[in-house]
């Protein structure tokens, strides 16, 4: 694997020696070949099948919630019938407590399958602006500090935005749970010529050089706990808005996704906004 800058290229080497008869050397050959082309493809043939898997997981689940919902109509008809208190009351109130834990845990499932997007022109900066509030007291838990740094004057963008509010939370709790000793949460906002960029690093325990590759595969999860889905809803959700995501990252130095979504307009222009007077600024690139 050779590095160059943030991206890095997977190389095939190989070597040999060129003899004349059994006693001259005449030389050496090395072989160099660029597997980096075939490396991607590889990774997105299994995200497709592992996105595959998920559709019929979804499909399922959705099956699942008819019966339940009848299982916690009954419980709660045959529960209000015993005297407050009982025994057989309480039974049928750990019925529905099971299935509401049911009801949740696919809940998770379809969420994992986001296939439609409503897009709006968003402004980042104020979508952003939500996540401390969101994730603060988790923040505190892990003795983590959120910090949040953005050019006043940003161009909005075509997103979901609660699509895209489920990506940065999920990638910001990724972040807590990779510093479980506390540390540093940083989101950044960067303006391009034809797209915007989003930065979210944090200073954890990083993600091993070979696991990086996998690392948007579904069921794929480096913290040993969840389902791993969350990171493949991630990506998918990405795709959809016609935007990527990249993880860097080296052990003991934390991890840095980057998030970039496609800007409209022509020539190099956007229309952008400043958040804080809401009066949109034209910027030429």
């Amino acid at each position: 694997i050779l590095r160059h800058g943030e991206e890095q290229q997977y190389i095939s080497v190989r070597g040999g020696h060129v003899n004349e008869g059994y006693e001259g050397r005449l030389g050496s050959l090395m072989f160099l070949r660029d597997l980096t082309e075939v490396r991607r493809l590889e990774a997105e043939v299994r995200r497709r099948e592992a996105a595959a898997v998920g559709n019929l997981a979804a499909g399922v689940a959705h099956e699942l919630r008819n019966p339940l919902s009848s299982i916690k109509g009954y419980a709660t008809y045959f529960g209000g019938r015993f005297p407050e208190g009982s025994a057989d009351r309480e039974a049928a109130q750990v019925m529905v407590k099971e299935v509401e834990r049911l009801n949740r845990a696919i809940g998770d499932l379809i969420g994992s399958r986001p296939t439609d997007i409503r897009p709006r022109m968003t402004g980042m900066r104020r979508l952003i602006g939500d996540t401390p509030g969101s994730i603060g007291q988790d923040a505190a838990n892990h003795k983590v500090a959120i910090r949040f740094d953005a050019p006043e004057v940003l161009p909005d963008v075509a997103i979901d935005p609660d699509r895209m509010r489920q990506v940065i939370l999920n990638l910001c709790l990724n972040g807590l749970e990779a510093m479980p000793d506390g540390g540093e949460l940083f989101l950044s906002l960067h303006p391009e010529p034809d797209a915007l960029r989003l930065e979210i690093r944090d200073t954890g325990v990083g993600i091993r050089a070979g696991r990086l590759a996998a690392y948007f595969r579904s069921l794929f999860h480096h913290q040993g706990a969840g389902t791993g889905l969350g990171l493949a809803t991630v990506h998918k959700i990405m795709e959809a808005h016609g935007g990527s995501i990249s993880v860097t990252s080296e052990p003991g130095q934390g991890a840095v996704f980057r998030l970039l979504l496609p800007l409209g307009g022509e020539g190099g222009k956007f229309t952008g906004m400043n958040e804080r007077t809401r009066k949109p600024v034209e910027k030429k690139g």
